[in-house]
């Protein structure tokens, strides 16, 4: 079995209005994250632009594993016109902004170099067993080779 999985999570939506972020080494680095949702199909992780968004369940469940270098930030979270197209009033669940500061293919739950959530198979093991994930794209990956 593979010590590394890559998770692809649901797009909910995109950013909205009041975002605010520099490009830091060719990157979006946020300080205050908005994210109008378009809908959401009830996955307990969620990815925005690059960032993880994490139902409470999911919030709970990192902070028992008691992942390292997992922050949890406030985000603004607004519903889109589409969204009360589509659902009406519909509540979205309470959802919390992951920042993972880690390193992908040494700690648990990283971003890798190239902004793709890498997690270990321990961790996905319990993400599999006690949250929603059926929208997330699930691979087993390799981690890179290291030059000598």
């Amino acid at each position: 079995m593979s010590k590394w999985f890559r998770i692809e999570p649901e797009v909910p939506g995109g950013l909205g209005d009041n975002a605010v972020f520099a490009i830091v080494d060719g990157r979006r680095v946020f300080s205050v994250l908005h994210v109008e949702i378009d809908g959401w199909l009830g996955d307990d992780i969620l990815t925005c632009v690059g960032n993880v968004l994490a139902t409470e369940r999911a919030r709970q469940l990192t902070s028992t594993l008691k992942l390292r270098a997992v922050t949890v930030k406030k985000l603004e979270v607004t519903r889109s016109s589409e969204y009360a197209q589509l659902f009406g009033r519909k509540r979205l669940p309470q959802l919390h902004w992951l920042q993972l500061e880690g390193t992908a293919f040494e700690d648990d739950f990283a971003i890798d170099n190239k902004g793709r959530l890498i997690v270990s198979a321990k961790t996905i093991n319990e993400f599999r067993s006690n949250l929603h994930l059926e929208n997330c794209d699930i691979k087993p990956v390799r981690p890179p080779k290291r030059l000598p």
